[in-house]
């Protein structure tokens, strides 16, 4: 179940690989759906990067696993598995989904080796994932019209996917019972998207520019 030759995987870890593999596939095809609809070129320049560098990711990590270990994986939560329909959507995807896949990946690589040496370059990358989706978050909070659907994306999100982290924790827990107690990926997760909610602009903020054109909403 497991190709790496200087360490044996044990079964817990070999699972929650194959989870975030098929994680950063599903993350891949939002962004490529987006590619060319984002609001400004620039977003879509971004979400193409995006893409390209999730299928990266899945590639490495699935490069730890044979097929049969690929086929071990939690099910995604389900609010994942369907198209983002707006612009919207698709950033609370990338401040949600994206960031709870990088904290279980961030948490796993401390106690394996081989998932260390593979995960450095992604951590990398998914640090300008996630100050991508900040600034989106962000920026999309401060229009007053747009942040009570901006809100009800983030709960639609939110618990189902701190439900599949704890999921993952326990995983984790079976793979170094010595260290269930530490880096509770969820825990993680969850205080940030806490701190980002409390950046938002207030409900009643003045809006700003028009930063949704039609094709982007």
């Amino acid at each position: 179940m497991s190709t790496a030759s200087d360490e044996e995987l044990t079964p817990a870890v070999v699972r929650l690989v194959a989870t975030l593999v098929a994680a950063k596939r599903r993350l891949a095809r939002h962004y490529l759906e987006w590619c060319v609809r984002g609001p400004v070129l620039e977003a879509s320049t971004a979400v193409s990067a995006m893409a390209q560098e999730e299928y990266g990711q899945a590639r490495v990590l699935a490069g730890l696993l044979d097929e049969e270990g690929l086929q071990t994986g939690l099910s995604l939560p389900a609010p994942v598995l369907q198209p983002a329909p707006c612009w919207i959507s698709l950033i609370c995807l990338a401040a949600l989904f994206d960031t709870a896949v990088t904290e279980a990946l961030a948490a796993a690589a401390r106690y394996s080796p081989s998932l260390a040496r593979r995960v450095a370059k992604i951590l990398q990358e998914e640090s300008f994932h996630q100050l991508f989706a900040q600034q989106w978050l962000q920026l999309l909070g401060q229009e007053a019209a747009l942040r009570p659907r901006l809100l009800q994306q983030v709960e639609q999100l939110r618990t189902p996917l701190l439900s599949w982290l704890e999921q993952l924790d326990q995983l984790l827990s079976k793979a170094v019972p010595a260290r269930a107690n530490c880096s509770r990926a969820a825990a993680a997760w969850q205080q940030g998207v806490t701190d980002w909610l409390r950046q938002l602009a207030p409900g009643d903020a003045a809006p700003g520019s028009h930063i949704l054109p039609e094709g982007g909403s």
